[in-house]
């Protein structure tokens, strides 16, 4: 029998390869720069003083830049230390959730200072600003409506892929939620979710199966009774007050906050971000589609190549943590607030202690994304029309780009309603603009290659080595890391093909280069490219115990939801690797026949 071939091998010596990489770096970046700080990092990675990179990689980031050349290779170094995961050994007196932890509790004092004045938001017709709330309020009136849609919404609520109060784990795809043995719920929440499970007939069809319903006659037939289905689902909910705070890795100084909610308040705060995507796509002046960041990336483009009033890019830190209760209920009409209100959850429970919110939402409430979306355009069309400029601007997330000329007047009013910018990431004059994941100097693409992973497997090695393919700067300034990452990497696993792929799957290498590669063949005879390289397959998840035809329901909704037919229902964050024969038979530029996002070369 043939034996299977090794697809992931684990590396014995990781921190080697990252130093080596480094190293690489910055013996290319001295050739084009005079600055010693290269040398300096050198020196310390030779020395294995972790710390000392890190210093180093926070001065290059303080630093003023004298050009293009020079501001690439400073914030390539930063981008190369900044989100790795060095271990606690390694760059020892940083406690990275402490500082998100106080981070968090930052924020929710400003939300609590903004909660205490208020009063003065609402009766302050008088005030400086009245004529900017004014303005938001109307523009926000006008994309939502004055009355939420309930049947709109309710028909799009679901259950997204992430933990819930009650369900957490690798195991929370939307099969385990509805088979869960007890629902969470806010007593605010409760008879709304219901109603939406009502509403959604292959839910409701599962539920009362799992309740055993039966018609008043007897026998097997689903007796859809709405007050029998209210009763069940109560007896399945259990009320809590509270989401879960939990904190996940954002760069080695600190990670980032967010919040599991009640699995019944997701389940309605996911038809509310669907409802409110569609109205800030269809309704607004300007439309923010929440789908694609391609025109805030080229309005940031357009920024940074500078002319007549060029447009400034502003990046927000801790921006849903710093929406208050008070400014949202200022700004929304009042029966958005009320169902804000009602499904969003009051409390917070932290290390097995319960905290009241200063904050209306948190990172991982359902609706925070389009909600923050539509408060910051609004705040971006206000200024607009009290300076009578047009209204012209682009929203995504925290992300805002607005023209020049308006730019400090947006900073000072985001800052009376309590929200901070973030001056590393925030540009209103200079060449440089940065916006949903590119970065902008006079036009040209600068963005630098992160590293926020252990180079651990071969895969890790496939990912970094693919990622300095993204452009001409990253293409030229790493080419002997690629080297080096193709010779460091076991013979066994050493794929290579000459077509762009999934970045995890092989070394994405010029045609020439894949020809000496034992793996790489060309076919004469059908005038193609043959080549291996990994497949990831994510593991199904088997509800072991569960009633077969439930399980049918499940499966056959999860496809329904556009789940693959082979594995509808599957674990989070674990995955099967192995090795798959790929071949290329087509003209130039097709895509080959396994599906890959392949070009080539």
């Amino acid at each position: 029998m043939k034996r299977k071939q090794i697809a992931m091998i684990q590396l014995p010596d990781p921190m080697r390869v990252y130093a080596k990489v480094l190293t690489e770096f910055c013996i290319r970046s001295e050739l084009y720069s005079p600055d010693p700080i290269f040398k300096q990092v050198r020196g310390s990675v030779r020395a294995r003083r972790w710390d000392h990179v890190v210093k180093l990689a926070e001065l290059a980031e303080e630093q003023q830049y004298s050009g293009v050349l020079d501001q690439y290779l400073k914030t390539q170094l930063v981008a190369l230390v900044k989100k790795f995961p060095f271990s606690s050994s390694e760059v020892p007196g940083f406690n990275p959730e402490d500082t998100a932890w106080k981070k968090f509790l930052a924020a929710e004092h400003r939300c609590k200072r903004v909660n205490q004045r208020s009063a003065a938001l609402r009766n302050g017709d008088g005030f400086r600003y009245a004529e900017y709330i004014r303005h938001m309020r109307g523009y926000i009136a006008g994309v939502l409506g004055v009355k939420p849609d309930y049947d709109a919404i309710l028909d799009q609520c679901n259950f997204g892929p992430g933990a819930s109060v009650g369900v957490s784990g690798d195991r929370t795809n939307f099969a385990r939620k509805i088979l869960a043995g007890k629902w969470t719920a806010t007593r605010m929440s409760l008879s709304l979710a219901t109603l939406a499970l009502w509403k959604h007939e292959q839910y409701r069809h599962l539920i009362l199966r799992q309740a055993g319903a039966v018609s008043p006659g007897g026998g097997t037939t689903v007796c859809y009774d709405y007050e029998a289905f209210a009763t069940y689902v109560a007896s399945r909910v259990e009320l809590v007050t509270h989401n879960n705070i939990n904190f996940v890795p954002k760069t080695f100084k600190t990670k980032r906050s967010i919040a599991s909610e009640p699995l019944l308040n997701g389940f309605l705060q996911k038809g509310i971000d669907e409802y409110m995507r569609s109205c800030l796509r269809r309704r607004g002046l300007v439309d923010l589609d929440l789908r694609n960041q391609l025109p805030n990336q080229e309005m940031a483009r357009s920024g940074s190549r500078g002319g007549f009033n060029p447009y400034a890019t502003i990046d927000l830190s801790s921006a849903s943590d710093s929406i208050s209760t008070s400014i949202v209920r200022l700004l929304f009409p009042a029966e958005w607030f009320d169902l804000f209100d009602r499904t969003r959850s009051h409390w917070y429970r932290y290390k097995g202690k319960l905290h009241a919110y200063q904050k209306f939402v948190s990172m991982g409430n359902g609706f925070c994304f389009p909600l923050q979306t539509l408060l910051f355009a609004s705040v971006c069309y206000a200024v607009a029309q009290v300076h009578r400029q047009p209204v012209d601007f682009r929203v995504y997330g925290d992300d805002i780009i607005v023209r020049q000329s308006l730019a400090l007047v947006v900073l000072e009013l985001l800052h009376y309603l309590g929200f901070r910018n973030n001056p590393d990431k925030t540009y209103v004059v200079g060449p440089f603009r940065e916006s949903c994941g590119t970065d902008w100097y006079s036009g040209l693409d600068i963005r630098p290659v992160y590293v926020d992973f252990r180079l651990d497997t071969n895969v890790d090695l496939y990912k970094i080595h693919n990622a300095t393919l993204r452009s001409d700067l990253t293409y030229g300034i790493f080419d002997t890391v690629r080297e080096y990452l193709r010779s460091a990497c076991p013979d066994r696993v050493r794929f290579v093909r000459p077509f762009h792929g999934n970045a995890d799957a092989a070394f994405t290498v010029a045609k020439d280069e894949a020809m000496r590669s034992e793996f790489v063949s060309w076919d004469r005879n059908r005038w193609g490219w043959r080549w291996r390289e990994l497949k990831t397959t994510p593991v199904r998840d088997i509800l072991y115990g569960v009633d077969s035809q439930i399980c049918s329901e499940l499966e056959y909704l999860a496809v329904l939801r556009g789940s693959s037919p082979r594995s509808p229902l599957t674990v989070r964050r674990k995955s099967r690797v192995s090795v798959r024969a790929m071949r290329y038979w087509g003209l130039p530029g097709e895509i080959p026949w396994s599906g890959a996002d392949s070009r080539p070369l």
